[in-house]
This record gives structure tokens, sequence and C-alpha cells, in this order.
């Protein structure tokens, strides 16, 4: 059995977006220890699951996104991982890994009975959220795809990747806060405080500090390379749109590979956008430029 905290719900008091009505989805983790994810379910209509990434939750990366997409028609569904956002988090370190992630999600589009669905994805929402579509393809009608990528023999891991994973190596397991370490500040401001909201001390921290240790090219196996690889491969021969929409100055997942990887998709569109800050992040500075990129390409479709 796991040890399970849950982030206080004072923790959550005054940040934009994070009144939305909350849902929960139980799932029993290989061990035997039943954990409670938390999701936003909003709107009706063709569904559209957003994904988030490390170390960021539901609420910061889509709640710009949200009340467009619903007005627009369509559901929106967005859930915070196991260690994330307002969902469940395990103390121990080692239990992340990203199998784990796969099989909770796997569980919450099983037990929603998603069908059409539009799924967006970015950082470590690409190898947990394009998995489904590999072992799913009939469930999904379209991807979106914001600065992620997939494991495979020619992927370039970049030097600010590789540096935080360093910096992330030094700590003690178990201990060390991976947000102060990834310069993303004090919480001094709006934005920062909604990053820091589900992490009140190191305990809360295992999920974001595992993630960064997991690249495939340091852990194989916790990073699920073989499968990563073979989704990738899969999806080349993906026979529905792929729409990558990457931010110019992204240190992290860079523009040429977001433009080299749309080229591969049979239906693939490139699009790039500005940000003013939080470059790796899109969603959050450019985020009615990358909407309405969304908008356009569904009324397409």
């Amino acid at each position: 059995m796991v040890t399970v905290v849950r982030t206080p719900d004072e923790r959550f008091e005054g940040i934009r977006g994070a009144d939305l009505e909350p849902h929960w989805h139980e799932w029993t983790e290989p061990g035997g220890t039943t954990l409670r994810m938390h999701y936003l379910d909003e709107g009706d209509g063709p569904p559209i699951l957003l994904l988030h990434g490390q170390p960021s939750w539901s609420v910061l990366l889509y709640r710009d996104f949200i009340p467009r997409l619903v007005a627009a028609g369509h559901r929106v569904i967005a859930p915070d991982y196991i260690g994330f956002g307002k969902s469940d988090k395990v103390v121990e370190d080692e239990w992340y890994v990203i199998e784990r992630h796969c099989e909770a999600l796997r569980s919450l589009i099983d037990a929603l009975d998603l069908r059409d669905v539009s799924i967006a994805v970015h950082d470590w929402s690409g190898p947990i959220g394009l998995r489904q579509v590999r072992d799913m393809p009939a469930r999904f009608s379209r991807i979106f795809i914001f600065n992620t990528w997939l494991h495979h023999i020619d992927m370039k891991y970049t030097p600010a990747i590789r540096a935080y994973h360093a910096r992330i190596a030094e700590l003690e397991v178990g201990t060390g806060d991976p947000l102060a370490m990834m310069g993303q500040g004090d919480g001094s401001n709006e934005i920062l405080a909604t990053f820091l909201a589900p992490f009140p001390d190191p305990t809360h921290m295992a999920g974001p500090r595992r993630f960064p240790l997991m690249h495939p090219y340091a852990d194989p196996e916790g990073g699920n390379a073989i499968d990563q690889a073979r989704s990738y491969e899969f999806l080349l021969h993906w026979p529905k749109p792929a729409h990558v929409i990457f931010s110019h100055d992204d240190g992290v997942f860079r523009e040429s590979w977001g433009r080299e990887w749309a080229q591969r998709f049979p239906f693939g569109t490139f699009d790039a956008v500005s940000t003013t800050a939080v470059h790796h992040f899109p969603q959050i500075t450019a985020a009615d430029a990358v909407v309405d990129l969304m908008l356009g390409y569904l009324a397409g479709d």
C-alpha cells in the first residue's frame, strides 16, 4: 500500500478558475490503494480532452480555454494526473512511472466512455495522452499537440531538458522543491501562485519531482521508452488530423522540432504562436491565439 495526501481546499481559495465544479474519478492503483483523480467537465457536445504536463495542472493551463470551447459547443474534460492539481498525491517518489499515469488516464476515459474525442497534449501528456490514441484509436477523431514529444531513436533532447534533469537528480529522494529548482520563483505573482497552489510542502511534490527524472534517455523503463517509440511509429500513419501548435521561443521543445514532427503526420498542420513569457506554456500567455487555431481546425476538419 502507498501513502496518500490531499492538498487542503484552502490552498485553492482565490485561484482564478479553481471554483469550476470539481468531478472525481476513483482509480485503484496496482498496489490496491484507491486514488481520487480530479477532473473538470464542462459543456455539452463533441468532447475535447485537455491534458497537462509538468509541473502544471488543469486549471492553470486551461482556465482560459474552457469558456470559449464550451461556448463553441464542445464538452471539455481536463483531468489532473495523480500527484498534481486537486488529485490525490502518492507520497513515495518511486511510485511514479509513466505507465501509472497512462493506466489512470485510460481508466478515466473508459469510465466516461469518451468517443469522437479531440485530444490536446502538452509536455509529459504527449507520452501519456498519445499512448491513449495508439491504444484506443477508435475513440479519437483529432489530435492537438502543444510543445511536447514522443521518444524515438532520432529524438534530440535539448540542453534545457538535460539541465533540469541534472538539477532534480541532485535532490534526495522524497525531499526538495522541484518548482523552485525549475526557476518558477517564490509564487509572488498570480501565475506562480497557481503553479504552487497544489503543493504546500515537499511531501506533496513527488509527482513533479519524478517527471524530469523519467526522460527515456535517463530512465528508459520509468519513462516508457519502448511504448513511446511505438506510439510515435503508430502516429506516423495516423489517418486523421494532427495539429501541431508550438510557441516560438520554447527552449524545452523547440519550434523546429514541432515543425518537423508536423510534416511527418499524413494529415498534419503546423502553427507557431508568440508568447510574452513562460514560453514553454503557450496555453498561459498565448491562450487566445491557441484557441483561435483550435476552433478554426475544429470547424474545418
